[in-house]
């Protein structure tokens, strides 16, 4: 997936930054956001601080965001979106507005993205932040593209129960929870408010950063809802069993995609160095309906590491169908050079398909001589 970011959101910001810095050179205005990004990376991976939570309502903070993660937001979700639709049952309702609860939408780049991705479909944006600056932001790029959105100021430490007009058909967290369980866990009285805020038939969808401790997070919440009789877990998990990464902290379920960045954001880059070309995230798709557990299938298998040559053979480990991680690898002399290179340009996350498989080793490991990529 490569859908261009759309040039009216680059514009947006692009106008902001020149009248914060009251400048008619794009480059300048682009270049003196440098600092508040550098900032901004790293209290969002390595080094935040008590006071980060209020990071939107500075000016120059709010526009660095912007300019460097508005692009990546609307980008990232745009996966789990396409997965869900080549892959899974879920869609839209076709005979009613799709609605969206954007909790913790900040400015707005991942229900937004939503929006986009159905052209046509009637949607209306519920968008819960505890930063009015940040939804006067929201509000505006809405008003430009005449989408239906409506905001609230709101701490989401305290969710409300089936609050009617706020019950959606997708309730959407992106890169939400770590912030607001920075320290700990929610608990279970949280989670069934926020399952309450989702539709019969309608979804969850999670994304988190790829740290260490999100992917486990994840990892753990997925079990609450799989121990719901109203829930089932379209993605990223192939299979219905226990996650089997909860017993193996050293591979976790994270995501490496490839996009395409706006000039905006490699010209801001120059001086940062930091790796713009790959989206790296967790998510968890969970639609709220009652149907049978899957059937287990070792032959489908999603990838959680990197494909990697060694020793005559390209190794990755997959979550397979049967709710099993395993390590499968692939003898080079059932390969073409061109079919290993080809090999190792395939991403973490990617859904596969194993034709035939032969079990070696222990632990035990799958021998396969070609992959398919659906």
């Amino acid at each position: 997936m490569n859908t261009p970011y759309p040039v009216d959101y680059e514009q947006y910001w692009l106008k902001q930054a020149l009248r914060h810095f009251k400048t008619a050179e794009v480059n300048k205005a682009i270049l003196a956001l440098e600092p508040a990004v550098r900032y901004l990376s790293d209290q969002f991976t390595t080094k935040r601080s008590e006071d980060f939570a209020h990071y939107s309502e500075d000016p120059e903070l709010l526009l660095a965001y912007g300019m460097f993660f508005f692009p990546q937001t609307y980008s990232r979700v745009r996966f789990p979106l396409e997965e869900l639709i080549r892959f899974t049952p879920w869609r839209p309702k076709s005979d009613a507005p799709f609605q969206i609860l954007d909790m913790g939408c900040g400015l707005g780049a991942a229900s937004l993205s939503i929006a986009d991705f159905f052209p046509g479909q009637p949607t209306k944006i519920i968008g819960w932040d505890q930063s009015p600056t940040s939804l006067k932001h929201f509000e505006a790029i809405a008003r430009d593209r005449r989408i239906d959105l409506h905001t609230f100021n709101k701490d989401l430490h305290r969710l409300p129960i089936k609050v009617k007009p706020h019950v959606s058909d997708l309730v959407l967290m992106s890169f939400s929870l770590n912030e607001l369980f920075q320290t700990v866990e929610p608990e279970i009285s949280w989670l069934e408010s926020l399952w309450s805020l989702v539709q019969e038939e309608g979804l969850l969808l999670i994304i988190e950063p790829s740290l260490h401790q999100t992917p486990v997070r994840l990892e753990k919440i997925r079990e609450f809802f799989r121990a719901q009789s109203n829930s089932h877990i379209l993605a990223p998990c192939l299979h219905s069993e226990t996650c089997p990464l909860l017993k193996n902290v050293k591979t976790q379920c994270h995501e490496v995609r490839h996009w395409k960045p706006p000039e905006s954001l490699k010209i801001l880059n120059k001086g940062l160095f930091r790796e713009i070309s790959l989206l790296k995230f967790s998510f968890l798709a969970i639609q709220k309906t009652t149907v049978a557990p899957r059937p287990l299938n070792p032959q489908v298998t999603r990838m959680i590491s990197p494909m990697l040559d060694e020793n005559g053979k390209t190794i990755f480990h997959g979550c397979s169908g049967d709710g099993v991680a395993r390590r499968h690898e692939i003898l080079h002399r059932h390969l073409t050079k061109p079919e290993r290179h080809d090999l190792l340009q395939v991403e973490r996350g990617t859904r596969l398909q194993l034709p035939d498989y032969e079990i070696v080793g222990k632990p035990e490991a799958f021998r396969i001589k070609n992959i398919i990529q659906p």
